[in-house]
Order: C-alpha cells, then structure tokens, then sequence
C-alpha cells in the first residue's frame, strides 16, 4: 500500500540532518531568503547528488496520492501518515525551499538544477493535496519560485550543452531589440583592469555549466513534468484568494510561451492530447486563469492582454526588433490566436479588455512600414471579435484617431482603413442607433481616407491616396458604389456652401475673393489662370493646427443631399476649385504638390479613375497625365509615360489616348 511507500521515501530524505534553528529561520522570513545550510548539511547534499534519486521517488509516490485524491477513493490521507510517522513538515517544506533556491542559480550544476526542478514539483503536489490547508503548506512566495524555474534557463540553453552568458530574456538572438552604441568619452585606461576583474567575477556566476545530452534529455523531461504539475494547479486549485499571485504567474507562463513559441505546432484550443508542446501547454494553463473558478475574470483577462501587448506589436522591454524574423512574427500570430480564442470562449467578459487591448495596439505601434501593416493586420482580426456595438463605437474612435496630431497614428488608421475595405461589410444588428451604424459602413472608411488625402504630412497625403485609388478595383459593391458618389461628376448648385475645407499644402490655389468660397483663407487670389500651375513652396497648410491637433471647419449647409461625409462632391469639373467644392479636383491639386512622392500617388489615382470610369472618363484627367510628362522631377516623368503607356495599351484605338 502507499502507506508504507511514503514513510519509506520521506525517511529517506534524513530530514533530521537539518538543524531545527535554520528550518525556524526559513519559516520566519517566508522563504523570501533562504538562509545557508551548515557545513553537514551541504556534506550530505554533496554525497547524494542533492537528493535526486529520493525527491524522483517522493514526486512518484505524490503522483500516486494526487490520483486516488481526483478519484475521490477512500484512503487514509497522505497527512495522517505525516503525523503518526512523526514527520515534520516545517523541516520537509524547508529543505524543498532551499533546493529550489539553489536550483535557480545560473552558476548550478546539473545535480543542483535537476533536484530544483523535482523540489518545486514535489512542493506544487503537496499543497494541493487535500488536508494541506492545515498546516500551512501553501506559500505565494514559495509557490511563485517553483514557478519561475521554467524561465531560469531559455530554450536555447536547454537544447545544447555550451557555456552561455546569462541572456536577458530574449527569443532569438536574430530578434535583438535595436539599440543604438553608445560611445564613453574620456575613458582612461587605469579603469580598464578594474573592469576586466569585474568581468572576471561576472564570468564566474553567470555561466552555465555544460551539460551532456544526456542531462539535456533529462532536464527538458522534468521540467516539461513541472510544467503539467502547473497547469494541473491552474485547473484544480482556485487562486481566487490570491489574485496578485495569480498575476505574477500569468507574467512567467507568458514569457515561458514567448520563449517556446517556434515548437508550437497546434491550434488554441488542441490541448488534450497528452503530447501536446510545451509552449501550447503555458497557454493552457493562461487559459485556466482566466476562468471564473479563480475569480477576478475581468482583472486577469486585462492582464492576460496587457501582457500580450508587446508580442502583438513586436516590441521587447519598449524597443523595437532589428529585423521581423520567423521567431518574432511567430509570436505575434499566437498572441492573436490566443485572444481570439479567450475572447470567443468567454464571450462579454472579454469586451473592454479587448477594447482596451485595440486602442493600446493603435497607439503603441512603432512609426515603421512594416510594424504599422502587422499591427492594421492584428486590428483588423480583433475588431471581427468585438459585438456590433462595440465595434461600431471603436471605428468611431478610430475616425477621431485619424485627427490625432501624430504623424504615426494617422498612417497607422490610413492602413488600417484600406485593410478593412478589403473585407465585407459587416452587417449590424437592428440594436446598433443609426448614427452609430454609420461608423462601420465602408463608406465611412472611404470618407477617412478622402480626408487623409489632405494631411498636412506628405507620406500620410501619400498613402491615403494610394489607398484610395485602390478602392476603384473593390470587389464589394458598397466600396464602388461610393467611389462612383465620390468622382462622377453632379451638376453644380449656386445655392450650396462648403461644409469642410481640405486644402493642399504648399499649393496655391485660384478662387473667387466672393465670400462664400472664401471661408478659412486658404484661397490665393494671384494664382495663375492657366491649366499649368507652378509649384509652390508656401508654408504648409493642412487639415490640422500648428500645435498639430485637428482643426475642422464646419458650416452648416444649405443643401446637404449632395454631400459625402461631410465632403461636398464634385459639381462638374474645375482644376481650381477649392477642396471643398470637389475630390477629384482636389486630386487633380495633388499632382501638384511639391513632394514628388505625393505627385506620383496623386498621378496613380487619376490613372485609375480613368480606368474606373472608362470608357467615358473625363479628358480633363488624362490631359493632366499628359502635363506631367513636363514635370521637374524624373520619377514623375516617368510614371506619367508609364501611365499613359498602359492607357493606351488597354484601349489602342482609343483617339484621345492616341493624341
């Protein structure tokens, strides 16, 4: 029976060799500090092996109690046994405390690692043990050690047996956090000695001992055995009383996740296959404490994503990756998988945190190409989880988003924008107000755009219009409709004023000095009356105030029907008509800007209006691609020959394109 097994295996571990005084110290001070053994005591650690052969057969035994205990068989309990074998448990939690302690260290040998290892995992079975509760078996602090030591030693470390420099925790070595080198001013070479010493002595604690195959094998055994006691715990044993120590675990097992991320192999959720990766298995058990049986759902869900930030937006520590590898992006694809699958098991307990969780991406993401399309990316695969409320309400927020007075936040929305024009329209139910609605209607992502078109930043002018243009080639029917709103021209009303302004910057334009056209004092009254303006190179004046926050100007109209998002449309075609008064002829005013990135994506967008409307496009857009092939700067001349190359490749007869 196991009766006699245990009190075999606990006399075998010789508890007696440790002195009552530094088992009441230890207890004393919460096993914060595990104080150091005496001299016979760490003789008799030495002589076996840290007491690994022992703990392997008290982790069995355990085993075989934590079984009969989930089977609710009628045993005499594992505590009894303690008592009337006159055990002292204080002694036995002690000596566990100080394995692990002795365990974590970088400089620990095989032995000492190993033993760490099997200590936490003795310890995690014995305070969810039932009974355990009565003499204080469970300790945060303790806990949370035994815990920690599946981040001691990074996957790399585990895989092969060098000697490595304590890492600082990241994933691939490939995958370093950026940093610019710092260069010391007036060094002078008396202190060279004194740091080598200290490197030195650096050396001697921060390298690892290597390891054999063997030991390898072994070690990734028992610490994948520690893991699955882990995941047991966040399954069966309610930390509802103690949520901080909840959230320091969900700290390591996200880290432990991260550094596992490439042996992953299985979808969010394939967790009940007993050879599931590692990786998969912290998942697991981030899932387990999200659940309601530890309480404070909403709190941990909160954490959960906080904690996931950085893996979405692939930032370490506040830095951005040298290069987006395999292992980066990885990592960023299961975070997602992973709150997407939270937030469908769990439902409206998931939706503030989710919200929050978009709005930290939207702002966080680094002012990069390549970060600012995964992150419109992950945006977009995170909105599909939110309700139709929810939804609506945060591309609402996004809208006012792309006012925001910094340059990477208004890209990041122009992105984010054309991605969501790509996907169907979403339809929303009848509880969603009207107004609300309107938000999430790809007409209102078009409007965003038409507005970014007038940026006071030239790469934001540059992307809105590239993306604008490309909504001429939409396979959705709501997104052509709208561009046919937008360009096809609408017979002009004397009676109606412009509702907003988006003038150019850098380009002055001819209006009437009449009051109703004139309104903010964009108009330049001395510009030429000619088709061919010249660039000039006046101060910027964008859509936006010199402190940089969003200026709109809105007069309320005597005739909206025609409106467009609060954009007039186009009453006929003018090449100098103020912004508000048409879109294409503010287009037709970005072929004259004075950034040649801005000229070519304005040059783009007229190209595919004409292949938008052909064959009745208007002669007044190719006449503007014909003018270009004048232009000052090279790249535009040659784009606009490419442009009209093309042209008339699809119509060859066309007698327009032909002259």
């Amino acid at each position: 029976m196991e009766e006699n097994s245990t009190i075999a295996v606990i006399e075998s571990l010789q508890l007696a060799v440790f002195p009552d005084d530094w088992v009441k110290k230890c207890w004393e001070e919460d096993f914060l500090e595990v104080a150091g053994l005496p001299a016979k005591c760490e003789e008799y650690l030495a002589e076996t092996n840290c007491l690994g052969e022992q703990l392997q057969a008290f982790q069995k035994i355990l085993s075989t109690w934590v079984a009969h205990c989930s089977k609710d068989e009628e045993v005499e309990g594992f505590w009894s046994i303690i008592v009337t074998s006159d055990v002292s448990h204080k002694s036995l939690i002690a000596v566990l405390a100080y394995l692990i302690s002795n365990g974590a260290k970088v400089c620990a040998s095989f032995p000492e690692r190993s033993s760490g290892v099997l200590a936490a995992s003795v310890y995690i079975k014995l305070f969810v043990l039932p009974g355990s509760a009565a003499f204080k078996v469970y300790h945060p602090e303790l806990f949370l050690q035994s815990c920690r030591l599946l981040n001691k030693w990074s996957a790399s470390g585990v895989v092969d047996g060098r000697k490595k420099r304590k890492s600082s925790g990241s994933f691939s070595q490939g995958s370093q956090p950026s940093q610019k080198r710092k260069r010391g001013r007036g060094k002078t070479k008396t202190n060279t000695s004194k740091n080598d010493s200290d490197d030195d002595a650096d050396d001697n604690d921060d390298e690892e001992e290597s390891l054999t195959p063997l030991e390898i094998r072994q070690l990734s055994l028992q610490m994948k055995n520690l893991l699955m006691d882990v995941v047991w715990v966040c399954e069966m044993y309610s930390l509802r009383q103690s949520e901080s120590t909840a959230v320091q675990l969900l700290a390591v097992l996200i880290n432990f996740a991260k550094t596992h991320s490439e042996g992953i192999t299985e979808n969010m959720g394939q967790w009940p296959a007993p050879n599931c990766s590692i990786g998969i298995l912290a998942y697991k058990a981030i899932h387990f404490l999200c659940q309601p049986f530890h309480g404070h759902v909403s709190a941990m869900i909160n954490q959960t994503f906080r904690r996931l930030l950085d893996h979405i937006v692939m930032m370490e520590d506040g830095k951005i990756f040298s290069s987006l590898n395999r292992p980066v992006l990885l990592v960023r694809q299961q975070a997602i998988e992973f709150v997407r699958f939270v937030t469908k098991n769990l439902g409206e307990r998931c939706t503030l945190g989710l919200r929050s969780l978009i709005q930290h991406v939207s702002f966080k993401v680094p002012d990069r190409q390549e970060y600012r399309s995964h992150a419109a990316q992950a945006v977009s695969e995170l909105l599909n989880c939110l309700p139709d409320m929810e939804y609506a309400k945060l591309l609402e927020w996004l809208k006012q988003l792309s006012k925001n007075q910094k340059v990477g936040q208004r890209s990041f929305v122009v992105d984010l924008m054309a991605l969501l024009l790509e996907t169907p329209e979403r339809s929303l139910s009848s509880d969603v107000p009207q107004e609300t609605a309107e938000f999430a209607t790809h007409k209102s992502m078009v409007c965003v755009l038409l507005n970014r078109c007038s940026d006071s930043n030239a790469g934001v002018r540059s992307r809105a219009l590239v993306a604008f243009s490309s909504c001429t080639k939409s396979k959705y029917s709501a997104v052509v409709d709208t561009i046919k709103g937008v360009i096809t021209p609408a017979a002009p009303d004397p009676h109606r004023k412009p509702r907003r302004f988006m003038p150019t910057p850098w380009v002055g334009t001819h209006e009437e000095t009449d009051s109703s056209t004139i309104l903010d004092g964009t108009g330049d009254s001395n510009a030429p009356s000619t088709s061919k303006k010249k660039l000039t190179e006046s101060p910027a004046v964008g859509n936006e105030t010199p402190g940089g926050s969003a200026a709109v100007s809105i007069h309320t109209p005597v005739a909206a029907a025609a409106s467009f998002g609060n954009i007039l449309l186009t009453p006929g075609f003018d090449p100098y008509l103020p912004d508000a008064e048409g879109v294409v002829s503010m287009i037709h005013r970005r072929v004259l800007d004075s950034k040649v990135q801005v000229r070519r994506c304005a040059l783009q967008a007229l190209q595919s209006f004409i292949l938008f409307e052909a064959p009745d496009f208007r002669s007044e857009d190719l006449l503007v691609l014909q003018e270009r092939c004048a232009d000052p700067a090279l790249s535009v001349r040659k784009q606009s020959v490419q442009l009209l190359s093309e042209l008339l490749q699809a119509w060859p007869r066309h007698k327009e394109i032909q002259r």
